[in-house]
């Protein structure tokens, strides 16, 4: 018995970990770390070189109030202080990561590595070439797909509240603002089922659609069944009482250039599971009242839900450098605007308007609940 006690308190110690690479899109996920998943303790977060971040604080990224966590730009692999390397592959790609380099080094240096990954993510392949007494010290963690036994046409609509977090733009805050939520649910008392597109997202018991969506074999129409399926099992499974749902992609185009996904993908999830409740991520220079009427309208026909709240994000949009290489490129001002702005947009409108980021998921929160 007294062994069993032992191994019972060992498994409860956290792994002392480093995170690479660190970049703005994980900001969120640096900031939460701690309350989101038990497993881990973070000690080192490590960006490539020529990002820009060495030794900046880790909330300069984004322009954000300072963490307390600075930066690195190389994994301090001789210290024996840490255990074990989180690997993932960014989203918004952007530089060269040097994978394979990375893990040999760790495994050279005894450390752990646990890899995040979608099955298509070039990072696997890596690891897929890499030879078999280096591959097999490396943990994956990837979503696994479920034995869906029930085929029906028919398209099952949850019984339970489903809220959608997304953005005119995927830069605009929308991980922060879905994890902030995501947080909020658990501590609030709800179980509920997450699901993000972020691998990432695994590390806090979140399941993900990767593999529907990536998969070649099914046809539009079958990946919006498969994933009323899988949400649907998910919900069953768990005993769920609340849906949260990351938006694939943007949740409209930006222009007839840069059509910035046209929002395909949250059009289809909606389809799949229809959203009772929408938080809407926004530039602070979209945070018009009449604009955010109309693209309101526009969703609540193609989503099935109209705008429940809004964040506004400290988010410019570079028009020059996007029309230049024809993909959208974004500017992180002074949050201070983001408080002009809201300060002129507050009492004009009826969609309520936050800024997570400083002030907290709280008041946003309450607006939804109270129209549960």
């Amino acid at each position: 018995m007294g062994n069993s006690v032992l191994k019972c308190r060992r498994s409860k110690v956290k792994q002392i970990a480093a995170i690479y690479p660190f970049c703005a899109e994980i900001l969120p996920v640096i900031k939460l770390f701690k309350n989101l998943q038990k497993e881990y303790s973070l000690k080192y977060i490590i960006s490539p070189k020529g990002f820009g971040y060495v030794e900046q604080d880790a909330a300069y990224a984004c322009n954000h109030p300072q963490i307390g966590i600075k930066v690195l730009d190389e994994i301090p692999f001789d210290k024996d202080d840490w255990s074990t390397l989180l690997l993932f592959e960014p989203i918004m790609k952007k530089g060269d990561f040097f994978f394979n380099e990375v893990l040999h080094k760790a495994i050279f240096y005894g450390k752990q590595v646990v890899v995040f990954a979608s099955a298509e993510q070039e990072l696997l392949k890596e690891i897929e070439r890499m030879e078999c007494e280096v591959r097999d010290k490396i943990e994956i963690r990837t979503i696994r797909e479920r034995n869906l036994t029930e085929y029906d046409e028919k398209i099952y609509i949850p019984s339970i509240p489903v809220i959608l977090v997304g953005g005119l733009l995927e830069q605009a805050d929308c991980f922060e603002v879905f994890l902030k939520m995501a947080e909020k649910l658990r501590n609030e008392g709800w179980n509920a089922a997450v699901f993000s597109k972020h691998p990432l997202g695994m590390a806090f018991g979140f399941y993900g659609l990767d593999h529907i969506w990536e998969n070649s074999v099914f046809r539009e129409e079958e990946k919006i069944r498969q994933i009323n399926l899988y949400i649907n099992d998910i919900v069953k499974c768990t005993c769920a009482n609340i849906i949260l749902l990351e938006a694939p992609d943007a949740l409209m185009k930006y222009n007839a250039f840069i059509p910035n996904g046209y929002g395909i993908r949250t059009y289809m999830l909606c389809q799949a599971v229809t959203p009772d409740y929408l938080i809407c991520c926004i530039p602070f220079e979209a945070t018009d009242k009449n604009f955010m009427k109309a693209i309101g309208q526009d969703f609540l026909y193609r989503f099935g839900c109209e705008i429940n709240a809004v964040h506004v994000a400290n988010v410019l949009l570079d028009s020059a450098d996007t029309m230049r290489r024809k993909q959208i490129k974004i500017l992180r001002t002074n949050m201070e605007f983001v408080h002009q702005k809201m300060k002129q947009q507050i009492n004009e409108g009826s969609i309520p308007i936050f800024n997570v980021v400083e002030d907290g998921i709280d008041a946003l929160y309450d607006v939804l609940i109270n129209r549960l």
